[in-house]
């Protein structure tokens, strides 16, 4: 049975990437248990059509490290189909929007994650802008492991957060960019 039974019974076991094991094991023992447990399980995947992709912390680590700044106990292991990373900072999952550099408390706890809030069809589709996705997917074809659709221009350089401006790229290539452009991350504050 796996540790987070509402995601797959709603999404199904997904699509493996395929990824080198070297890499794909590096770091997951610093996971919360029920996180590490899902990695256990299934590895790394792709769910909702590819909308939702989820990976082993290592492959964005220096990439989310640089640009929030070096902290201990953070962790990326998921993005979206537009870039938005999801990562644990202590014991909360946390979302990066990359288009605007703000990062805020997606949810208190992996499994709350991975068990309420993706399974919130209103969530995925309202906040996580899945109709975006659709339609880049329509235009673009399939996203390959770590690519998303992101504004181009950027939104920072005066793009359109409209979907027609949505373009398929590496998300470190991407995120590494706007980073530079953005530079220091907002904590939302409440």
């Amino acid at each position: 049975m796996s540790v987070y039974p509402n995601f797959i019974n709603t999404y199904g076991e997904g699509k493996e990437w395929l990824i080198r094991d070297d890499l794909a094991n590096s770091l997951i023992e610093e996971l919360p248990s029920d996180l590490k447990g899902f990695f256990s399980d299934f590895g790394s995947r792709s769910y909702i059509g590819g909308f939702l992709s989820v990976f082993p912390p290592k492959y964005l680590l220096v990439e989310l490290t640089s640009w929030l700044g070096l902290k201990d106990g953070i962790f990326p292991f998921a993005h979206t189909g537009l870039g938005d990373i999801y990562f644990m900072d202590k014991n909360y999952v946390r979302i990066l929007y990359i288009n605007s550099g703000v990062t805020d408390i997606a949810a208190s706890s992996s499994k709350r994650f991975f068990e309420k809030l993706i399974t919130d069809k209103s969530y995925v589709e309202k906040i996580m802008k899945k109709p975006y996705f659709d339609f880049a997917k329509g235009e673009f074809g399939d996203l390959g492991f770590m690519q998303a659709y992101c504004y181009e221009p950027a939104l920072v350089l005066g793009g359109t957060e409209k979907p027609e401006n949505l373009r398929k790229v590496s998300l470190r290539e991407h995120m590494l960019f706007l980073s530079q452009v953005i530079g220091e991350v907002r904590y939302k504050s409440y």
